[in-house]
């Protein structure tokens, strides 16, 4: 190999280890506040009215 190929090999390497050890950060680091849904019942009433003779 020449040494361009090797410099962008070494480059490349480099930029991408930054930016995995960049984005495993951002990941650990992140909060977000957890919302709590209330979900409440109501009484429904029904009657049943049958008109055949």
């Amino acid at each position: 190999m020449n040494k361009k190929n090797i410099l962008t090999a070494a480059v490349s390497l480099s930029l991408v280890a930054c930016l995995s050890i960049g984005a495993t950060l951002a990941y650990f680091t992140d909060k977000s506040d957890t919302m709590t849904n209330v979900f409440t019942t109501g009484k429904v009433d029904m009657t049943l009215i049958d008109e055949t003779e």
